[in-house]
């Protein structure tokens, strides 16, 4: 917010040079500022065998559903086709690993928490990709 505010006396004093200084200060200070949360939530995963920082940069992490087969209710002897359900998972892409965890919502008396539990992990260098023609 300080950079902003520079940013805009800046521009109303004719300074175009110090306000693109300013402003390229505030980008880089809301970029660590958002590296520095996503971390820290990365670092609440539960679970997770292991150091979490050690992983490398986090490059990027997101909400997904991922399909898990599911039990047939009507009963355990059914020849029926098994089932798959779609399950709320999160995604971290680090430099040298993807981690899924189970994600869910936990409503507190003091507000909504998101929850991680570690799932799978995936390492960068085992990884090989395919293309499809």
């Amino acid at each position: 917010m300080y950079f902003k505010e520079l940013v805009s006396c800046c521009e109303q004093a004719g300074q175009r040079e110090e306000a693109d200084k300013f402003r390229e200060c505030s980008n880089i200070a809301s970029e660590i500022s958002h590296n520095a949360n996503d971390m820290m939530t990365a670092g609440r995963i539960d679970q997770f065998p292991g150091d979490i920082t050690k992983q490398g940069e986090l490059l990027h992490r997101g909400s997904v559903f991922c399909k898990v087969p599911a039990m047939d209710r009507r009963s355990l002897f059914s020849k029926s086709k098994p089932t798959a359900r779609l399950e709320p998972a999160h995604i971290f892409l680090f430099q040298q690993a993807v981690i899924v965890c189970y994600y869910r919502l936990r409503i507190t008396e003091i507000g909504n928490r998101d929850e991680y539990r570690y799932w799978h992990k995936f390492l960068i260098n085992k990884i090989a990709g395919q293309r499809h023609c």
